[in-house]
């Protein structure tokens, strides 16, 4: 298989299939992260492992139109006291690896981290408008969106 920028073909090239059926697909098909973050945005809902409890929390508004709030996912209160939600942040694991392979690495990869991030800004501008529309915090933090966040939501 191919595997570069496997995730940004994956989400961007023709109908890939989705059953069990021989992977024909995997061959570069030319997209680029553009291609891919216009499918994704086709999507009824794309979440975020790192946010998982957040993700599941907008899933759950999206569908219902209101934040639940239960004892197994407290939505409306996600981030006070014990109920903190994990929240993890995507950490190299290649930084053991000579230099030569971590570059190839970085090389072929380097559309689908531009797809991650995009999607990272582009769910953290939905939480925080969720955020504003029921005075709750689902991300715990106060990091600034910025960059192109703004630029995909309105697109």
């Amino acid at each position: 298989y191919n595997r570069t920028n496997f995730q940004t073909q994956f989400h961007a090239c023709p109908v890939p299939p989705r059953n069990l059926e021989p992977c024909t697909w995997f061959e570069p098909c030319g997209a680029s992260w553009n291609d891919a973050m216009a499918s994704l945005k086709q999507l009824y809902f794309v979440g975020v492992t790192e946010y998982y409890e957040a993700s599941f929390c907008m899933l759950a508004e999206k569908i219902y139109g209101t934040l639940p709030h239960s004892l197994t996912f407290p939505c409306r209160s996600l981030c006070s006291g014990d109920a903190r939600p994990h929240v993890s942040s995507a950490q190299s694991t290649i930084d053991h690896l000579p230099a030569h392979e971590s570059e190839t690495i970085m090389r072929n990869t380097e559309q689908d981290r531009l797809l991650y991030h995009a999607v990272v800004q582009d769910f953290r501008f939905r939480a925080r408008e969720i955020e504003k529309r029921y005075q709750v915090s689902l991300l715990c933090d106060n990091a600034p969106d910025g960059g192109i966040i703004g630029h995909l939501a309105r697109s």
